[in-house]
């Protein structure tokens, strides 16, 4: 039953990320959208029949679409450190406490500067791990898979290794004994405790992730952010 937990809460996690890039580009496209909140994005569009580049140059609708990526990359570095010093539970928590915070302020957005917020909260709620029947309840229904998220983090348990790096061995050992529901887990155990030890070792991580043993591999996870 965990082990679903975990898989539903990572879905959940994945799934609003990606359907608000989708629901990101239909609204920007919505006349009805345009003309409450861009309504000189709206005139141009009338006006100009081919250039694209035209039509939606305006630094209010690139704010209100780049602000989620600006947002999510300052916020993930600060994501790191909360998940080291305290647990992975209170990460996800305090990420779907942001997504449930976007999706109230965009479905029940009235002027631009909510739509921003809300794209704030929701880069900062991604960055740790998404009213009224109107245009803006596309935006809004994030609030679904943001609820699943928010209520898993209040039943999922630590993970075993989470419990290790903070000095909770004990803990650990009682979460790794549930999750493989088996008393004979000392090997996996020690195994767990040796690479907590490792990773202690690591006083910078940036510095490690530029070593030339680190280089492959964050090479494949960038092309891969790029081809996708």
């Amino acid at each position: 039953m965990c082990e679903v937990t975990c898989w539903i809460l990572a879905a959940c996690g994945g799934l609003m990320f990606g359907y608000d890039i989708v629901i990101l580009g239909g609204v920007t496209a919505m006349d009805s959208f345009l003309i409450k909140f861009f309504p000189t994005v709206y005139e141009r569009k009338l006006q100009v029949k081919e250039d694209n580049y035209y039509k939606y140059n305006n630094h209010y609708l690139q704010l209100f679409t780049s602000s989620l990526y600006l947002t999510t990359l300052v916020s993930s570095f600060l994501a790191t450190k909360v998940c080291a010093k305290y647990d992975r539970k209170t990460t996800i928590l305090i990420a779907s406490s942001f997504l449930l915070l976007e999706a109230e302020l965009s479905a029940a957005a009235a002027f631009i500067w909510m739509l921003i917020l809300g794209r704030i909260a929701l880069g900062i709620g991604v960055g740790f791990g998404n009213e009224r029947l109107r245009l803006e309840l596309s935006l809004g229904l994030v609030v679904v898979p943001a609820g699943f998220l928010f209520i898993g983090s209040l039943v999922i348990s630590e993970t075993s290794t989470s419990l290790i790096e903070r000095d909770r061995e004990t803990e650990g050992l009682g979460t790794l004994k549930k999750i493989r529901g088996v008393e004979n887990v000392d090997l996996e155990f020690e195994k767990i405790k040796m690479a907590c030890e490792k990773a202690q070792t690591i006083k910078d991580p940036l510095k490690k992730l530029m070593d030339c043993s680190s280089m492959p591999l964050l090479i494949i996870a960038i092309m891969m952010q790029v081809f996708q």
